[in-house]
């Protein structure tokens, strides 16, 4: 799922996941589309 995918369905800005990576608490995989969430990071944002 993409940043912006997960921002919607999760109810938090783009700018919180950018922080979350920043400290590494959420850390993306990037591709060519940009940053991908996977499964993991999204139940560890659900803990956050």
């Amino acid at each position: 799922m993409l940043i912006g995918e997960v921002a919607k369905k999760y109810g938090v800005s783009v700018d919180t996941l950018r922080y979350y990576e920043k400290i590494h608490l959420l850390i993306p995989r990037r591709n060519r589309k940009g940053r991908f969430y996977t499964e993991r990071e999204l139940v560890k944002l659900e803990q956050i």
